[in-house]
């Protein structure tokens, strides 16, 4: 009790200055929403939340007379935004409030309360999501002595900071959404396994969010520290991460806007995961192309239902739609079974056709099978055989 008397008292300092200034306060906000939880007894719905920053800060109390004032006497809700920059802001300020408790980055603890979920936040984490704007804690560039530490250690930071759930992140550009690029992750739990079903249940559509990170550009904003961060950071968040991807043409579209920007990281992608779908297979060639730039894939899964490919192929039998029910006539297989390689290859669904004519090509050799001269990719020697002393003595 004491420790939540004095972190909101030091909460009440902080804002203080904020509350009757026309001007806009210097929170995000997220860190608008772990004051509010932070402040209140019990926990809240995101109205309640909503409520409170409004009845605090008279800048926000400004937007919302804004939106209950002008909008009755505009034309339309678009017309509304191009002419009143208030109402706009209004607006944006409450679609961010929505995003805040969808951040993978904030530990909201969500409790069901029947027909409404309500959110809380713990005090340690509360404290440590707003160290960064208590006055005493602002950095100075010359009082960091990072790369003292051990290299061992860095490592572990770097884990830390760029690490996600195994469960899986899914890299959307919302380009169409007028959304800056970011990840898409299916809980927040790090005990979490990949499950392909659970990715594809229900109602699930990757363009709609479960849990979404901050933007990529402020996630990637740290490698900018220095060339040495950059080159001990950067593999780190390809390499421990699992990057999934739910169709043809989201893997095509991801693997080649990043050779076309950063070709240097794709060698560092270690684990991903897709699903074939004959909906998608006309970008199969172009994906599995894309996919074949990636020399240091060490897991490869992919979810494939020949069962389905079939019925739904055979629904359109004898019209212009009509594609191959045979999943072995898909193009682009070549691509994959000659020129994508990984340390592990898995195939999820029913698909043992596909299975046993990839499985075996796809799987890179260990070292071990091609260590000396004259091996081929099966691990049995090539070229002419010649005798030994003791055959030719024979």
């Amino acid at each position: 009790m004491d420790d939540a008397h004095t972190l909101r008292g030091r909460i009440k300092q902080l804002i203080a200055p904020h509350i009757d200034k026309p001007d806009k306060p210097p929170f995000s906000e997220d860190q608008l929403v772990v004051i509010t939880l932070t402040m209140a007894d019990d926990s809240l719905t995101v109205e309640d939340v909503c409520s409170w920053i409004i009845d605090t800060f008279r800048y926000h109390r400004e937007l919302a007379r804004a939106c209950l004032v002008h909008m009755p006497h505009l034309k339309g809700r678009r017309y509304a935004l191009e002419k009143n920059d208030r109402l706009r802001s209004s607006v944006e300020f409450h679609r961010k409030m929505n995003e805040a408790f969808w951040r993978f980055e904030i530990p909201f603890i969500t409790l069901e309360s029947g027909e409404e979920t309500k959110y809380t936040i713990s005090l340690q984490d509360s404290e440590q999501l707003l160290r960064r704007i208590w006055p005493e804690n602002v950095q100075h560039a010359d009082s960091s002595r990072f790369f003292g530490l051990p290299a061992e250690l860095r490592a572990t930071i770097y884990e830390m900071v760029f690490q996600y759930p195994q469960s899986g992140i899914i890299l959307q550009d919302r380009k169409a959404y007028h959304k800056p690029q970011d990840f898409a992750l299916l809980s927040r739990s790090f005990d979490d396994e990949f499950d392909f079903r659970a990715w594809h249940s229900g109602s699930w559509d990757p363009s709609h969010e479960r849990f979404r990170t901050y933007p990529l550009r402020d996630i990637l904003a740290p490698l900018l520290t220095s060339r040495q961060f950059y080159s001990e950071a950067m593999p780190t968040l390809y390499a421990v991460n699992r990057f999934h991807f739910p169709n043809l043409r989201e893997l095509q579209i991801a693997l080649d806007a990043l050779h076309l920007t950063a070709p240097g990281r794709m060698q560092h992608i270690a684990h991903v995961s897709f699903t074939c779908a004959l909906d998608y297979s006309q970008y199969a060639v172009s994906a599995f192309t894309a996919l074949a730039r990636l020399k240091g894939l060490q897991t490869l899964e992919i979810c494939v239902d020949e069962k389905a490919w079939g019925e739904r192929s055979d629904r359109f039998k004898g019209t212009r739609k009509y594609k191959s029910s045979q999943i072995v006539n898909m193009s682009g297989l070549v691509v994959l079974r000659r020129q994508v390689e990984a340390d592990k290859v898995v195939f999820h669904g029913p698909c043992p056709t596909l299975e046993t004519m990839l499985k075996a090509d796809m799987t890179r050799c260990p070292k071990t099978a091609l260590a000396g001269p004259g091996k081929r990719k099966d691990g049995r020697s090539g070229g002419r055989k010649t005798k030994t002393k003791t055959e030719k003595e024979a």
